[in-house]
């Protein structure tokens, strides 16, 4: 009884700060409206020519032929005066429809369908947050089972502190939940030791994939093999059941990143050649990587931006924001785990398995955001207002776990209020 009085106190605890957008202000240097207009001009799309014209795909609406720019001849996703909104609150009609090709937009697709049934656009924003809340749940029920009820109370309330997740929350075309479907799903899947890694890993990545497309593609990929590493310090496992599970994760991965590359390609085959579509694959690659700057000129900025200066921006981008006059970076927030760290290593001078494991996969999960800075370079540099929220797939949270974790050593250390603490869970076998 008091498991599922715990389950309901933290899905509407999460449900509530995601709503009322719990204490955020309008920060100038978050755009969580990113990608929305794509969603409203599938729907009006949808409403004028059906909802799989173009292929069921994203994009924008116009209200004269002079609006779209040539380099939709490129592929390109058009100019930036879109006029999805006027469409989509006006009801009026999408004259012209200019198809996203980089995602297959499921999210678009599903938003249509629910709209031909009720016309209530907050009901899309409630459905995203429903996702996070139930995803980020089920990641709280894991903290309880294996760190204990006190580490996954304190541990839900450093999320009133997470300005970037409260204010994507209700982003409709992000589905800020699906990036950590595949990561949570693995985790409850080695904890429960279940013997269906490959189906889950496809099947909840292939989900992402479809519904959000690859936003995020690496720190998503890194993401899900960080509880295969908890898992195998936690129980010593061999490097044999190390290497053997890698192999299922990365054949779930591989197996829904082909089905969603060919689903993607049967919805642009509807409208556009196959040698087109090959031609977008390259060009999208290319423009988001390590392009030529001098063939895509109009991405020169950002092909051309250092990589070391890449990084060093997005370390020096708010994190966590007080007040309007005291904020704390990226690069702020990182030093302050590495001093966790070492106030835990000081605390259990010889370390618990589950804490050591914790402290491992904080480390390593830093190389999440920075497989998206680095590999994704000018994507990164060209969307700063909504590109951070790659440091929270998953590292700022496991360093919000370790910082909960420390702080229940350091009650329990001091013995003041130690005989009322539960200890994190260390027995394991």
């Amino acid at each position: 009884m008091k498991n599922h009085i715990f389950k309901y106190l933290i899905f509407f605890f999460f449900f509530f700060i995601f709503y009322t957008q719990f204490k955020v202000p309008r920060l100038n240097y978050i755009d969580n409206n990113s990608g929305v207009y794509k969603i409203h001009g599938k729907i009006a799309n949808s409403h004028e020519r059906g909802l799989f014209s173009h292929g069921g795909l994203l994009g924008w609406c116009y209200v004269h032929p002079s609006e779209l720019s040539e380099t939709l001849k490129d592929f390109d996703s058009g100019p930036r005066n879109w006029n999805a909104q006027f469409h989509f609150y006006n009801n009026q009609s999408c004259r012209l429809f200019n198809p996203y090709l980089s995602q297959s937009g499921g999210q678009g697709i599903l938003f249509s369908i629910i709209d031909m049934l009720i016309q209530y656009e907050q009901l899309y924003q409630i459905f995203s947050i429903l996702i996070l809340s139930l995803v980020l749940t089920l990641w709280s029920i894991w903290i309880k089972v294996t760190f204990g009820s006190l580490v996954a109370s304190i541990n839900c309330l450093t999320f009133l502190l997470l300005d970037w997740v409260i204010m994507f929350s209700s982003n409709i075309s992000l589905l800020l939940g699906l990036n950590y479907l595949p990561f949570v799903a693995i985790l409850w899947c080695l904890n429960k030791n279940s013997d269906k890694l490959i189906l889950i890993t496809a099947t909840t990545v292939l989900i992402k994939f479809f519904l959000t497309g690859p936003e995020f593609l690496f720190p998503l990929f890194f993401m899900i093999f960080l509880p295969l590493i908890f898992f195998t310090i936690l129980r010593k496992q061999d490097y044999q059941f190390f290497l053997k599970s890698s192999a299922k994760i990365f054949a779930g991965f591989v197996i829904a990143s082909v089905l969603s590359v060919m689903i993607l390609t049967i919805q642009m085959l509807d409208f556009m050649t196959f040698d087109q579509v090959i031609q977008r694959y390259i060009y999208t690659f290319e423009k988001r990587s390590f392009g030529d700057p001098n063939i895509h000129i109009k991405y020169s900025k950002s092909l051309n931006y250092p990589i070391f200066e890449a990084i060093k921006l997005y370390f020096s981008i708010p994190a966590i924001s007080f007040s309007k006059l005291f904020k704390i970076n990226f690069a702020e927030l990182t030093f302050f785990y590495l001093i966790i760290t070492a106030i835990l290593l000081w605390i259990e001078q010889k370390l618990a398995r589950t804490s050591q494991a914790l402290m491992i996969c904080t480390w390593i999960s830093i190389l999440c955001p920075l497989s998206y800075i680095i590999i994704t370079k000018p994507h990164a540099v060209a969307h700063q207002r909504f590109g951070p929220i790659a440091w929270h797939l998953p590292f700022i949270l496991f360093g919000m776990l370790l910082t909960s974790v420390t702080i229940i050593c350091l009650l329990k250390k001091f013995q003041k209020f130690g005989k009322y603490l539960e200890s994190p869970k260390t027995n394991f076998t």
